[in-house]
């Protein structure tokens, strides 16, 4: 993989999903091919819906859903 852009979240659907559309819809992507991903780890947010939103509009990113809140140093090493 050359390209992997990690992304944490919490409670944050709305941000989340404005943050996926800029970074899915940059055109310098394109020119890596398939060989880039985006994980995107909830930290354990309450708004099961914006994540299924996520999970629906984005399917070509990874959402990892956390069972417990890991905090932003852990959160960011399990990605």
């Amino acid at each position: 993989m050359k390209l992997t852009i990690g992304l944490l979240t919490h409670d944050s659907g709305t941000y989340t999903k404005r943050c996926l559309e800029t970074v899915v819809g940059q055109e310098g992507l394109g020119e890596l091919g398939t060989d880039w991903q985006v994980v995107c780890l909830d930290n354990h947010s309450k708004d099961r819906v914006s994540l299924a939103r996520i999970e629906k509009h984005f399917p070509q990113v990874l959402l990892r859903r956390e069972l417990i809140n890991h905090g932003f140093a852990r959160g960011h090493n399990i990605i």
